[in-house]
């Protein structure tokens, strides 16, 4: 809007206006200086020019039309429309200059939404990976149940497992809507040793898990600062690649080790 600002005050116009043309022909308004939107009936305008097809600068329906590919000017001016030659090729300069600026924004623009669509597709391919493990661990629990509908009490403590494997799901898919909208952590302190013992006690009730062992190692008094919620994720998947790892490989034996300690101030 400030080249338009200087196209009216070089010109002299009473009212001017930057816009383009769609894939359809139609005039798509962008910026505007000065009062006149009644007095530029743009249709009957575009009707009698072919704006794509024009080179120089013309004076139609006492409106000066100022083309520059796709894009034009369309002012009134206080001087009726004429100007010298000079003034004509100052004014292709002007509009050019325009046109660059808004093409620059245009492809900022389309960076932008590229970016946004990597984001996104990122985030499809965490939750495939990660929303698996609750999916599968629903469709074990549940069967179990229909094998077993007699087992009331078992039915109770499987139902208690669909409901923490749902949970996991719902935070998977809250931790995706953060990422795509880059949310800040929601840090809090953390008590390290509990919080991986509560994590690793999960674990072992896991069908995937279940048949590893799994050792801890952090001391009573260490506190890290965390989003709790976003670190067991991290932790849970970390040991769930590495249980994958070894069963991919035949191990007889799996274990998995995780240890909290201090270094250098900081929690790892």
């Amino acid at each position: 809007i400030n080249i338009l600002h200087q196209i009216s005050d070089y010109v002299g116009t009473e009212y001017a206006v930057l816009g383009k043309l769609d894939e359809h022909n139609q005039f798509e308004e962008i910026s505007k200086v000065g009062m006149g939107d009644d007095r530029i009936q743009v249709d009957k305008l575009f009707s009698r020019i072919n704006l794509r097809e024009m080179t120089k600068i013309e004076l139609v329906e006492g409106v000066l039309v100022c083309p520059i590919e796709q894009y034009c000017v369309l002012a009134i001016t206080s001087s009726g429309g004429k100007i010298n030659q000079e003034k004509s090729y100052l004014l292709h300069l002007f509009i050019d200059n325009a046109v660059r600026a808004i093409r620059n924004a245009e492809l900022s623009e389309q960076l932008v939404q590229k970016e946004k669509l990597s984001a996104i597709g990122q985030a499809i391919s965490m939750v495939m990976h990660d929303i698996k493990t609750p999916i599968s661990q629903i469709y074990t629990l549940a069967q179990l149940i229909k094998d077993e509908p007699e087992d009331q009490e078992m039915t109770l403590e499987m139902t208690g497992h669909i409901l923490d494997a749902t949970r996991h799901a719902t935070d998977i898919i809250y931790d995706v809507r953060d990422f795509v909208r880059n949310a800040k952590l929601k840090k809090e302190p953390i008590e390290v040793s509990p919080y991986l013992a509560d994590i690793i006690q999960e674990l072992k009730h896991k069908e995937e898990t279940k048949k590893v062992h799994i050792a801890m190692e952090a001391s009573e008094n260490l506190v890290g600062s965390a989003d709790p919620r976003k670190l067991k994720r991290v932790i849970v998947n970390l040991i769930n690649n590495a249980v994958e790892a070894m069963d991919a490989h035949g191990v007889v034996d799996p274990a998995v080790s995780v240890k909290g300690i201090q270094v250098n101030g900081h929690v790892e």
